[in-house]
């Protein structure tokens, strides 16, 4: 099935959004998504220094990226590049998953704060 929030019932994921010092003093910047799912990328991104930055709320791998690219990378992201399956909703058992790791999509915003980027 393909849709978008807005089109059909879907389970909002709770990501994070983290920085890592990258060359030239630019920040680099990485998705994961919170809980215990994403606990292998985050002890990697700790252990490089990185840093948290905020959360927010997704549906689908194409509706967290595109969310992402526009807050992190003023980047609007094209649908022709993604495979059918980054459209589809999140499972249902992932976010009852976080929820029951005491993550609640419902207090998380849907739309990530736009952060500024040094050129």
């Amino acid at each position: 099935m393909i849709c978008l929030p807005e089109d059909c019932r879907m389970a909002g994921i709770v990501n994070e959004v983290w920085s890592t010092p990258g060359e030239n003093g630019i920040e680099k910047y990485g998705c994961i998504h919170a809980g215990s799912m994403g606990d292998g990328a985050r002890a990697m991104l700790v252990e490089e220094g990185a840093s948290f930055r905020f959360n927010f709320v997704g549906y689908s791998h194409f509706d967290t990226l595109t969310k992402y690219h526009a807050a992190v990378h003023s980047e609007v992201t094209n649908p022709n590049n993604y495979a059918a399956w980054a459209f589809e909703p999140y499972p249902q058992e992932w976010a009852d998953l976080q929820s029951s790791e005491g993550i609640d999509a419902d207090r998380y915003p849907e739309d990530p704060p736009r952060v500024e980027v040094d050129p």
